[in-house]
Order: structure tokens, then sequence, then C-alpha cells
């Protein structure tokens, strides 16, 4: 994978993170990231829910990372949700079902990648 980490202020929503596959397949993907450490909630800006949702309809690889640490945990769990999935997560925040949980120490690289990038098959 080639990431690029994306700051814009340009493009209000537009994601931290932009993933392409190195191998030629053209396969691209939309990645936000966020840290959640008291609470359930996930900190999503409505322009960040737009474009997700919007670009996840269209058929693009779009997620939301979240990384879970509540305070006193040692070990974190990261969670992979996809850009369907964003306007549930405003609402009921780490309630809401991942794709893919993982403990922060044990995650499956190869499985993440392929899921990203939508190579599954």
């Amino acid at each position: 994978m080639d990431i690029t980490r994306v700051e814009s202020r340009a493009s209000l929503g537009f994601p931290d993170m932009v993933i392409v596959d190195k191998s030629g397949t053209g396969k691209v993907c939309f990645l936000e990231n966020k840290v959640v450490q008291r609470g359930l909630k996930i900190d999503l800006r409505p322009h960040q829910v737009s474009f997700l949702f919007r670009h996840w309809k269209y058929g693009c690889s779009a997620f939301v990372l979240v990384k879970h640490l509540p305070v006193g945990k040692r070990v974190a769990m990261i969670n992979l949700y996809s850009g369907g999935q964003v306007m549930e997560l405003l609402e009921n925040g780490l309630r809401v079902d991942p794709i893919f949980r993982y403990p922060s120490n044990g995650i499956d690289w190869e499985q993440l990648t392929k899921t990203l990038l939508g190579l599954e098959n």
C-alpha cells in the first residue's frame, strides 16, 4: 500500500488518509481515523459523514478506523467501520458492530489491507 496522510482545510470532510494499492490494481481507499478514550461517542463532523457515506454509496472504499483506548486499559482495540455505517456511528458510537475488531497488538494486516482496498476476492 501507498499511504498519503491528508490535512485539508480547503475541502471540509476529506478523510485523513488516501491509500493506494501499489501492485497496480488501481484500487484506492479513503480512511478517516478517530480515537475514543472516554465514553462511546465517535466525534464525526457532518462534512466527514457526508463525504464517507456519499463515496461509499458511489462504490468507493471508504472507512472509519477507530482506536478505542479507555482510560486505565493497557491494550487498545482497533475497530473498522464502512462508510455505509457512518450515520449509525454518529448516533450510536462504539455500540455499532464493526466490520473488524482487533486488539492493537494483534492486527491481521493482510486481512485489513484486503478489506481496505477491496481485494477480498
